[in-house]
């Protein structure tokens, strides 16, 4: 089957067909089958024949045991880790830090009162004195371009 046929809404390509397999960027059937089977994935038949394999092939039984001492170093690393990373007694802190500070509580009025003291009148004067300044530049700017010349 070519690209072109691809495109064209024909079945996908086979695992076969795809660039991978052994040495390619893809796992291959067995090394998909061995990951299943080392995720406790496949069902009882599929078990079997695949432990049939494993005893015909020492190359996936090797597979096998370097992919269960990997597994394991990680799991076994993981854990040591986490018990050496202090995660939980530093969401601890932080939980007992919250807890022995009170929120501050805000006085609204008070606040009110503050804003309105920093709005003065004279404040507000200059702000409109400077719109009426810009009102007027604007104005002079659109009369001069429509004057007659």
């Amino acid at each position: 089957m070519s690209a072109g046929d691809r495109e064209h809404g024909a079945a996908p390509p086979s695992f076969d067909e795809v660039e991978g397999g052994a040495g390619g960027a893809l796992p291959s059937p067995d090394e998909l089958a061995l990951f299943a089977y080392l995720d406790g994935e496949l069902d009882a038949d599929a078990t079997a024949r695949f432990e049939a394999k494993l005893r015909a092939d020492p190359r996936l039984a090797g597979e096998l045991r370097a992919a269960t001492a990997l597994t394991d170093f990680v799991r076994d690393d993981a854990a040591r880790v986490y018990a050496s990373s202090r995660v939980d007694a530093i969401a601890d802190d932080v939980l007992a830090a919250l807890a022995d500070a009170p929120a501050p509580v805000v006085d609204m009025a008070a606040a009110r009162e503050q804003r309105r003291a920093r709005r003065s009148p004279a404040g507000v004067a200059l702000w409109v004195a400077a719109a009426l300044s810009a009102a007027a530049a604007v104005a002079l700017f659109l009369d001069r371009q429509h004057a007659p010349a």
